[in-house]
Protein backbone atom coordinates (compact mmCIF):
# COMPACT_ATOMS: atom_id res chain seq x y z
CA UNK A 1 0.00 0.00 0.00
CA UNK A 2 1.26 3.15 -1.33
CA UNK A 3 0.61 6.19 1.58
CA UNK A 4 0.98 9.67 1.80
CA UNK A 5 0.43 12.17 4.71
CA UNK A 6 -2.01 14.65 5.15
CA UNK A 7 -3.06 17.80 6.96
CA UNK A 8 -6.14 18.59 7.86
CA UNK A 9 -5.89 21.76 9.70
CA UNK A 10 -4.10 24.62 10.06
CA UNK A 11 -0.57 25.03 9.83
CA UNK A 12 1.36 26.86 13.12
CA UNK A 13 4.42 28.40 12.51
CA UNK A 14 6.59 29.23 15.49
CA UNK A 15 10.32 30.39 15.75
CA UNK A 16 10.62 29.09 12.29
CA UNK A 17 9.10 25.94 12.55
CA UNK A 18 5.52 24.40 11.02
CA UNK A 19 3.27 22.93 13.65
CA UNK A 20 0.92 20.78 12.33
CA UNK A 21 -1.62 19.67 14.45
CA UNK A 22 -3.87 16.59 13.19
CA UNK A 23 -2.35 14.35 10.81
CA UNK A 24 -4.00 11.32 8.88
CA UNK A 25 -1.90 8.53 6.50
CA UNK A 26 -4.80 8.44 3.52
CA UNK A 27 -4.37 6.03 0.59
CA UNK A 28 -2.97 7.34 -2.61
CA UNK A 29 -5.31 8.47 -4.96
CA UNK A 30 -8.14 8.03 -2.02
CA UNK A 31 -9.69 9.63 1.22
CA UNK A 32 -11.19 6.25 2.16
CA UNK A 33 -10.18 4.73 5.46
CA UNK A 34 -8.16 7.14 6.96
CA UNK A 35 -5.80 5.78 9.68
CA UNK A 36 -4.54 9.13 11.86
CA UNK A 37 -2.07 9.09 14.01
CA UNK A 38 -2.12 9.51 17.31
CA UNK A 39 -0.21 12.62 18.67
CA UNK A 40 0.03 13.68 22.42
CA UNK A 41 0.22 17.49 23.88
CA UNK A 42 4.17 17.17 23.50
CA UNK A 43 3.70 15.88 19.81
CA UNK A 44 5.15 12.30 20.31
CA UNK A 45 3.12 10.19 18.41
CA UNK A 46 1.99 6.84 19.87
CA UNK A 47 2.26 3.59 17.99
CA UNK A 48 1.01 0.37 18.64
CA UNK A 49 3.13 -2.52 17.44
CA UNK A 50 2.08 -5.98 17.10
CA UNK A 51 4.18 -9.33 16.87
CA UNK A 52 7.76 -9.17 18.48
CA UNK A 53 11.57 -8.70 18.06
CA UNK A 54 12.62 -11.21 15.36
CA UNK A 55 15.44 -13.36 16.93
CA UNK A 56 17.07 -16.51 16.36
CA UNK A 57 18.38 -19.11 18.87
CA UNK A 58 20.52 -21.55 18.70
CA UNK A 59 23.28 -23.75 21.04
CA UNK A 60 27.11 -22.90 20.10
CA UNK A 61 28.36 -25.20 22.56
CA UNK A 62 26.49 -27.82 24.41
CA UNK A 63 27.93 -29.29 28.22
CA UNK A 64 31.46 -29.06 26.27
CA UNK A 65 33.79 -30.94 28.72
CA UNK A 66 37.13 -29.80 26.61
CA UNK A 67 38.32 -27.76 23.78
CA UNK A 68 36.20 -27.87 20.89
CA UNK A 69 34.68 -25.84 17.94
CA UNK A 70 31.61 -25.20 18.04
CA UNK A 71 28.42 -25.16 15.90
CA UNK A 72 27.90 -22.49 13.69
CA UNK A 73 25.02 -20.27 13.76
CA UNK A 74 23.19 -18.46 11.16
CA UNK A 75 23.14 -14.76 11.48
CA UNK A 76 22.48 -13.16 7.75
CA UNK A 77 20.54 -10.33 8.55
CA UNK A 78 20.54 -9.86 11.98
CA UNK A 79 22.47 -6.88 13.48
CA UNK A 80 23.49 -8.11 16.91
CA UNK A 81 24.53 -11.55 18.41
CA UNK A 82 23.96 -11.66 22.06
CA UNK A 83 26.26 -15.27 23.58
CA UNK A 84 25.03 -16.59 27.08
CA UNK A 85 28.06 -18.46 28.75
CA UNK A 86 26.68 -20.76 31.74
CA UNK A 87 29.57 -22.49 33.11
CA UNK A 88 30.16 -25.12 36.03
CA UNK A 89 33.54 -25.89 35.45
CA UNK A 90 35.82 -23.89 38.26
CA UNK A 91 38.95 -23.32 36.53
CA UNK A 92 39.57 -21.21 33.41
CA UNK A 93 37.66 -21.55 30.33
CA UNK A 94 38.97 -19.18 26.96
CA UNK A 95 36.64 -19.01 24.28
CA UNK A 96 37.20 -17.68 20.71
CA UNK A 97 34.56 -16.04 18.87
CA UNK A 98 34.84 -16.15 15.14
CA UNK A 99 32.45 -15.11 11.86
CA UNK A 100 32.44 -15.62 8.57
CA UNK A 101 31.00 -13.81 5.66
CA UNK A 102 30.55 -17.00 3.15
CA UNK A 103 29.04 -19.46 6.15
CA UNK A 104 32.34 -21.45 5.07
CA UNK A 105 35.68 -19.41 6.47
CA UNK A 106 35.88 -18.27 9.55
CA UNK A 107 37.64 -15.23 11.31
CA UNK A 108 38.22 -13.83 14.68
CA UNK A 109 35.39 -11.76 15.19
CA UNK A 110 35.28 -9.06 17.70
CA UNK A 111 32.80 -8.37 20.83
CA UNK A 112 31.18 -4.92 21.52
CA UNK A 113 30.56 -5.75 25.39
CA UNK A 114 31.70 -8.60 27.04
CA UNK A 115 31.31 -9.76 30.40
CA UNK A 116 33.26 -6.60 31.73
CA UNK A 117 31.62 -4.37 29.59
CA UNK A 118 34.78 -3.92 27.55
CA UNK A 119 35.11 -4.15 23.58
CA UNK A 120 37.47 -7.70 22.86
CA UNK A 121 38.81 -8.74 19.65
CA UNK A 122 40.35 -12.12 19.85
CA UNK A 123 39.96 -15.03 22.98
CA UNK A 124 37.80 -14.10 26.15
CA UNK A 125 38.36 -15.85 29.15
CA UNK A 126 36.15 -17.20 32.42
CA UNK A 127 37.13 -17.96 35.80
CA UNK A 128 35.03 -20.69 38.32
CA UNK A 129 31.81 -21.27 37.83
CA UNK A 130 28.90 -18.75 36.57
CA UNK A 131 26.80 -17.17 34.19
CA UNK A 132 27.99 -14.34 31.81
CA UNK A 133 26.52 -12.52 28.65
CA UNK A 134 28.90 -11.35 25.76
CA UNK A 135 27.59 -9.44 22.41
CA UNK A 136 28.79 -9.32 18.73
CA UNK A 137 27.58 -6.93 16.16
CA UNK A 138 26.95 -9.41 13.29
CA UNK A 139 25.28 -7.09 10.45
CA UNK A 140 26.74 -8.57 7.46
CA UNK A 141 28.01 -11.70 8.35
CA UNK A 142 26.84 -15.40 7.50
CA UNK A 143 27.30 -17.38 10.44
CA UNK A 144 29.16 -16.98 13.70
CA UNK A 145 30.75 -19.28 16.25
CA UNK A 146 32.19 -19.97 19.35
CA UNK A 147 35.34 -22.08 20.16
CA UNK A 148 36.53 -23.33 23.10
CA UNK A 149 40.56 -23.48 23.00
CA UNK A 150 40.97 -24.26 26.53
CA UNK A 151 39.16 -25.97 29.43
CA UNK A 152 39.37 -26.70 32.45
CA UNK A 153 36.65 -29.09 33.08
CA UNK A 154 37.02 -31.76 35.89
CA UNK A 155 34.76 -34.23 37.90
CA UNK A 156 31.29 -33.86 35.57
CA UNK A 157 31.67 -29.68 35.09
CA UNK A 158 30.97 -28.49 31.64
CA UNK A 159 29.74 -25.18 29.87
CA UNK A 160 27.25 -24.62 27.52
CA UNK A 161 27.21 -21.14 25.36
CA UNK A 162 23.94 -20.09 23.40
CA UNK A 163 23.38 -17.03 21.10
CA UNK A 164 20.43 -14.86 19.97
CA UNK A 165 20.79 -12.88 17.40
CA UNK A 166 18.34 -10.14 16.60
CA UNK A 167 16.75 -8.21 13.67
Amino acid sequence: MRAFIQSSQTHIQREGAIMVQKVQVVKIDSNENPVPLNMDSSGNIGVNASGGVVSALATLQNAQTSTGVGTAMTVTGYKLVAFQIVSTVLGTIIYDFEVSVDGTNFATGALVTDHTGADVVGSVSHTGAGNWVDQMLCAGYAKVQCNITANAATGGTSVTVKGIAVA
